[in-house]
């Protein structure tokens, strides 16, 4: 079970909402990850990398240990990790489950142990923020090729396209029910709807479930309010930061 709890509790939130979202509606894969963006409302998950990573293995953890079990021990994580009481009580608050539930999880919460000490960036954070300059001086090309090889350590299947032609897609990734296809934005300034646009025709043209927009940079307004309405999920620079940690824990 601390694989999961570990997983699902570096989320945050949105983490927590998928978890209950599978729960209570049976969903798995992209459509776990689709119904939990609309649980979570607009810009609620842009860049919910690990949902992406943590779909399966939520599942198998949910069949083996139950909602309840895994609520419990991801918010002790969270709270060990150095969250605050009153930010997770107020969080539980607003979950959607049973009055009893939140109640357990509150008590769970307000007899642990939050973490004084200041945390200090690990010798993998460092190696991240390494590769992320040296991805700034990247091409467009070498980011896919990088991006490709971060998928397959993640476990997916990865495709990459062609340089031309490629209908709105650098990579089509798959790994059980999840079929996303992806493009790669290495820029210096912000990735606009433009973007958002060509993934969303891309989705259609690879039979895909899902599209990506990853960058090395950030996104514009309208880019993210056009991805909040459909099955395109943002990556940007935060975000991708996390996905190369993923790739270091699997790795």
């Amino acid at each position: 079970m601390d694989e999961v709890v570990r997983k699902v509790a570096a989320l945050g939130l949105p983490g927590v909402i998928l978890l209950i979202t599978m729960a209570t509606t049976g969903l798995t894969g992209a459509a776990a990850i689709t119904a939990a963006l609309a649980m979570l409302g607009p810009f609620g998950m842009i860049g919910g990398i690990g949902f992406l990573g943590v779909v399966g293995i939520a599942a198998d953890g949910l069949s083996k240990f139950g909602l309840e079990a895994l609520l419990v021990g991801i918010y002790k994580q969270r709270q060990e990790e150095g969250e605050s009481k009153a930010s997770l009580c107020k969080e539980i608050k607003g979950l959607m489950v049973s009055r009893d539930l939140k109640r357990k999880l509150k008590a769970e919460v307000k007899n642990g142990k939050s973490s004084v000490e200041d945390r200090r960036e690990s010798k993998s954070s460092k190696n991240i923020d390494e590769q992320l300059d040296a991805i700034d001086q990247m091409t467009g090309r070498e980011f896919e090729k990088f991006l490709a090889k971060l998928f397959k350590q993640l476990g997916y299947q990865v495709k990459r396209t062609p340089a031309t032609a490629d209908y709105g897609a650098d990579l089509v990734i798959k790994k059980g029910d999840i079929k996303a296809v992806v493009q790669a934005k290495r820029k210096q300034g912000s990735v606009g709807i433009k973007a958002v646009q060509e993934v969303t025709g891309a989705i259609g043209y690879y039979q895909a479930n899902l599209g990506l927009v990853i960058t090395n940079s950030k996104f514009t307004e309208t880019a993210k309010e056009l991805a909040a309405k459909t099955d395109i999920m943002l990556f940007d620079r935060d975000d991708f930061k996390k996905l190369i940690k993923n790739g270091y824990d699997v790795g």
